[in-house]
């Protein structure tokens, strides 16, 4: 018996993970065309996502030093948008490792642990980003879905 309720506790947390990961990325993979996935290689696609909340912490990960802790800000208003907050998380934790990930809801929250770097993503502000306190602008680059992004390093 106890061989038996182990199996069936093993089949449910593999079937658990995949509703987890169908949850998560689920709509992305839906949203694409079939031909355009099965052409296109996964590593190739994960170098070149489509989005540009991907695309900036692809971008931004070029401009940090190894090992930098580093605040995410994603500012998303009336816009739809796949790509939540955990997902966001995720994606960078993989892109950026080595490097510490912290989540923050607002460039002051995420001032306040210190973090080597700040990056700002979201919808175009209506008005400039105004640096944090302590911190100064490295680069601000606007992606073609007309996704924000800042990078902001300790001054």
């Amino acid at each position: 018996m106890p061989r038996r309720l182990l199996v069936v506790s093993a089949v449910l947390i593999v079937y658990g993970w995949a509703l987890h990961t169908l949850l998560l990325g689920g709509d992305i993979l839906l949203d694409q065309h079939p031909l355009t996935l099965l052409r296109t290689s996964p590593a190739d696609s994960n170098a070149h996502p489509p989005d540009g909340s991907r695309q900036a912490i692809i971008v931004a990960e070029q401009l940090m030093r190894p090992g930098a802790s580093v605040a995410i800000v994603y500012r998303y208003g009336a816009r739809v948008n796949h790509f939540n907050r955990t997902y966001a998380y995720y994606w960078a934790t993989w892109r950026m490792y080595p490097r510490p990930i912290t989540m923050a809801d607002s460039l002051t929250a995420a001032a306040t642990d210190a973090p080597d770097y700040i990056l700002d993503v979201g919808d175009a502000p209506l008005s400039p980003v105004a640096d944090p306190q302590g911190y100064r602008t490295i680069q601000t680059h606007r992606f073609g879905d007309d996704t924000t992004m800042t990078v902001f390093t300790r001054a």
